[in-house]
């Protein structure tokens, strides 16, 4: 029998949304990852929301990289304190002078406990950047054995062998867990249960375990890490991986509905074809369980199937399969299987005779006419916010291809080594008039800014 009942008032939530996104490409580059627009929303509203129609009456957002977006969205969408009651609240560091940039999200999730003065019984720990549909009351209502003086839950999904390496992976008996991985190599081909990044414990357990994180030294990466005495400010990589030394139970409520983590522009697509295209589930649709959004989803099937919201115009277009945020103009142009993101001060406009496929199209695009963007390819374009692609360009290739214009490219050179080495080696560069960047001749571009500088 379950010691102690949680009910959800009892209960805060703090959401890391202060993530960079090197994996998403030019789209993390002008934003923080969870402000990534989703349709009507942003990515970080799929976890507000779903607390919120949980009954949570709080709410932190660790905020941290370029969060100007994120406050855009919420104040926009929930007024500029963010709700009654302040339901949201977003903490900056870069806002108090006594506080330091985070270290890791250890060390953001303490310090955003310590800003928002959090004074609730249970604290629910969430990531800003999933796509799911979960309603938390079922996780408050599961464990029949759960201790708040020794217990920390995390919650799993079930991922296949092939994708097991990008989580941490928990080996479970019953709702025990007996062992963490993170991020495991040279696992099988079988189904293994996967960290969600969505823990739940009392403000005591959180409290014990991040200040005795926060009492170790920062390992410098060289030779091995020293567990008791040394971290990386990391909850997966370090609370968790400290909780049983410190005596604390872990356990795990596995999570069977729609979960899906978008941390690259490939898994992005995907889950916006799923809940936006397919509505396999359908989170946009659903009246009783909202998320929070700018303007009223329109889902269209007329012979076409697509997503619009907000200001959209299209005239004389072919817009199967594709979605489009607020701000977006097409004059007699084809957009297939395709994510458009509009502009709020200015629109993103697709010109006459264009033909776009598979792309991810960031705000304020502009495409002229007779543009071919991945017109035969099975890969992927994503466009960097506020590209100009002139008209009778062609962009294709087959590996995927980030367009963004050279000066992007240039200052943001370290991203696209980490994106290459992390989710495709074999991307191509290209510039809004389809001229490719190698990355050697982007390096020797590097070089002979910094000389110029020095």
């Amino acid at each position: 029998m379950k010691d102690e009942n949680i009910y959800p008032t009892d209960v805060g939530a703090v959401a890391l949304v202060g993530g960079a996104g090197s994996r998403l490409g030019p789209l993390s580059w002008p934003r923080a990852k969870p402000a990534v627009m989703a349709g009507n929303t942003i990515l970080a509203a799929f976890s507000t929301s779903n607390a919120e129609n949980s009954g949570i009456n709080r709410i932190v957002l660790a905020a941290q990289h370029l969060p100007r977006s994120l406050k855009r969205f919420y104040s926009k969408a929930y007024g500029s304190d963010y709700g009654p009651e302040k339901l949201i609240d977003i903490t900056d560091p870069l806002e108090y002078a006594t506080q330091p940039v985070y270290k890791g999200t250890a060390d953001a999730f303490f310090k955003s406990l310590e800003i928002a003065r959090f004074d609730k019984r249970f604290i629910l720990g969430l990531s800003g950047d999933h796509i799911y549909n979960m309603d938390f009351r079922h996780l408050f209502e599961a464990l029949p054995e759960y201790n708040p003086e020794t217990d920390f839950v995390i919650v799993s999904t079930e991922v296949a062998g092939k994708d097991a390496h990008r989580f941490g992976i928990l080996l479970a008996e019953g709702n025990k867990v007996v062992d963490f991985k993170e991020k495991p190599t040279g696992l099988q081909e079988q189904k293994y249960l996967a960290n969600t990044a969505i823990y739940l414990a009392s403000s005591k357990v959180w409290y014990d375990l991040l200040r005795a994180d926060q009492g170790k030294i920062a390992w410098d990466k060289t030779g091995e890490k020293d567990p008791a005495a040394e971290t990386e400010y990391d909850i997966a990589k370090d609370v968790i991986q400290d909780a049983k030394r410190r005596g604390v139970r872990l356990l795990t409520y596995k999570f069977d509905g729609y979960w899906r983590d978008v941390g690259t522009p490939y898994a992005l697509h995907e889950a916006y074809m799923e809940i936006f295209i397919k509505r396999e589930p359908d989170i946009m649709g659903n009246k009783k369980h909202r998320i929070a959004a700018l303007s009223e989803p329109q889902f269209h099937s007329n012979g076409e199937v697509y997503f619009t919201t907000g200001r959209f115009e299209a005239k004389n277009s072919k817009l199967n399969g594709s979605v489009f945020s607020h701000g977006v103009k097409l004059n007699g142009a084809e957009v297939l299987d395709s994510i458009v993101m509009g502009g709020t001060e200015k629109d993103t406009i697709i010109e006459k005779g264009s033909y776009i496929r598979r792309s991810i199209l960031d705000k304020e695009v502009y495409v002229g006419s007779n543009v071919r963007l991945n017109p035969d390819g099975d890969s992927l374009i994503v466009v960097a916010r506020k590209s100009n692609i002139p008209s009778n360009t062609l962009i294709e290739g087959p590996h995927g291809v980030l367009v963004a214009p050279l000066e992007e490219l240039i200052i943001n050179v370290r991203r696209l080594i980490e994106f290459r080495q992390d989710v495709s080696p074999n991307v191509e560069l290209v510039t809004p008039d389809g001229r490719n960047i190698s990355f050697d001749e982007l390096r020797e571009l590097v070089s002979k800014r910094q000389s110029i500088i020095i």
